[in-house]
């Protein structure tokens, strides 16, 4: 298939439905919830390199 976070995500790969978890409830992140979308978003920047992808700014 064509690489595409929407395909990434329904495969469960890269931690995806976390990160839509952690940011659906942004205004109430805790330190560990900070940490685990920097993690999150560090990876996903390696995958976006690998695949010619973007990571959509409203991740961030």
């Amino acid at each position: 298939g064509i690489p595409s976070w929407g395909n990434f995500h329904r495969l469960g790969m890269y931690r995806l439905g976390e990160l839509k978890d952690l940011l659906a409830r942004r205004t109430a992140w805790q330190q560990i919830d900070q940490a685990n979308h920097a993690e999150i978003i560090a990876m996903l920047e390696t995958v976006a390199k690998n695949y010619g992808v973007e990571v959509p700014s409203h991740w961030y």
